[in-house]
């Protein structure tokens, strides 16, 4: 237990180190001298904790807590060290640290360590015989103490002097950021920043936000940090640390902050490509009706297996959920494709006449289905006339003439390949000069 000699006003005062914690910074209005003794008047016999220590750790109601709710009260942020380093930390700018002055109230009094306690000392000094402490002979709370300002065991260093006249504010603060994807797979990466400072700042929070190539915010980190000085590191894995998977092939976007001094600094937006995962490939140049069919032809392929032949699905009557669905496969051989894209490959083409069961004016849409990681691709889509089947109208123009008698003779002769179900009129399962016949009955209403 320290000893008080009370005409020798001779003290001991510990004040341990601590570590700086995140403060909210707020709006400040200079402060008069009178404001900011009413305000520590005020702290007399209260427990003042700038820090967030518990009660009983050795950093817990401090001398220094008391001061840094001070220099929050009068600018808006507080600075961080022992009682001693107080004669060089930060100083708010307007403000002044006079060594060895005649105090002035409402200045903080600095007093240097010993060999007793290494650690200095501050408090808040009203006149010589009245000033305000914290951790005064190891008491726990801010007293109003009585004995001249100089007299303690620790020798007096001087003053910092608020500017009550102008209130003072943090020095005008110059950053600078870079920012990397050091790594990428199909499901994550792994990302990193570096926020620099053209003077010593404490950090109180970092983070970064993280979104997909639509803008939705997929991944978010935020906080706490007693990092102090001229740059702060952060990196973060998003898959291991912030806990979401990616998608393969997809193009991401992130953008850092951090705050220091109650203002958040954001870094331009960077970005990366996850890996894997491209979409299918390619074009749709044919789209037309037919009779009670679909005609499509193209081209596609995908770079995640260019020994595939991509599906495509065909949806007619209406897009995805409320069309029906048919299915060819581009496997066709289109070697002016391997010439534009080389190294994909002869066999990714498609010519197919599909039959449908829809008739009239119907919508058609053509997906290429992706393979592996990326998304089905929509090719195109068309509004087509779709014919119903008119027994004997061999070309499918919609009407039957002595043409189509004679399509019929060219397939008896075997010159042409007609479709048995509309040629073969008289229902014998066969396609003759008989149905060639009744086609010409047709024509002629007989």
């Amino acid at each position: 237990m320290k000893k008080i000699k009370k005409w020798l006003a001779l003290l001991l005062i510990l004040c341990t180190a601590v570590v700086m914690i995140p403060q909210t910074a707020r709006q400040v209005k200079a402060a008069t001298q009178s404001e900011a003794l009413v305000w520590v008047r005020a702290k007399v016999g209260t427990v003042v904790e700038a820090d967030g220590s518990s009660p009983g750790s050795s950093t817990y109601a401090q001398c220094v807590d008391l001061i840094k709710a001070y220099y929050i009260y009068l600018v808006g942020y507080s600075v961080s060290g022992n009682g001693a380093d107080y004669a060089t930390n930060a100083l708010p700018s307007g403000w002044q640290r006079i060594q060895g002055a005649s105090p002035q109230p409402g200045d903080i009094l600095v007093y240097s360590g010993n060999s007793s306690n290494p650690y200095g000392h501050v408090a808040i000094y009203e006149s010589d015989y009245v000033t305000y402490h914290q951790n005064f002979d190891n008491h726990p709370y801010v007293e109003r103490i009585t004995f001249r300002y100089n007299g303690l065991s620790n020798p007096y260093w001087g003053v910092v002097r608020p500017n009550f006249n102008g209130g003072g504010g943090a020095p005008s603060l110059t950053t600078a950021w870079e920012t990397s994807c050091s790594y990428t797979d199909d499901n994550n990466a792994i990302i990193h920043a570096t926020i620099s400072t053209d003077r010593s700042v404490q950090f109180t929070n970092a983070g970064v936000n993280v979104w997909d190539q639509n803008g939705n915010l997929v991944a978010q980190a935020s906080e706490g940090t007693t990092v102090a000085g001229y740059y702060m590191n952060i990196d973060y894995n998003i898959q291991g640390e912030l806990g979401t998977a990616l998608n393969p092939g997809t193009d991401y976007t992130y953008q850092f902050w951090a705050i220091t001094e109650g203002t958040t600094y954001y870094s331009d937006r960077g970005s990366f490509r996850t890996t894997g995962g491209h979409n299918p490939e390619g074009a749709l140049d044919l789209l037309t009706g037919g009779t009670e069919s679909v005609t499509v032809g193209g081209w596609v392929f995908d770079r995640d297996d260019l020994s595939a032949n991509i599906r495509l699905d065909i949806y007619v009557g209406g897009d995805i959920g409320s069309g029906h669905c048919y299915q060819v496969f581009a496997d066709d051989e289109r070697t002016d494709i391997n010439v534009v894209h080389p190294g994909v490959g002869n066999y990714h083409g498609f010519y197919d006449t599909i039959t449908v069961s829809e008739t009239g004016v119907q919508p058609v849409y053509v997906y290429a289905i992706n393979v592996g990681g990326g998304s089905n691709v929509l090719l195109g889509s068309e509004t087509v006339t779709i014919r119903e089947s008119v027994p004997g109208d061999i070309d499918g123009d919609g009407t039957v003439t002595v043409f189509d008698a004679g399509l019929i003779i060219d397939m008896v002769y075997g010159r042409a390949a007609v479709d048995i179900s509309l040629a073969d009129l008289d229902g014998d399962g066969a396609v003759t000069v008989f149905d060639a016949g009744a086609v010409i009955d047709l024509v002629y209403g007989r």
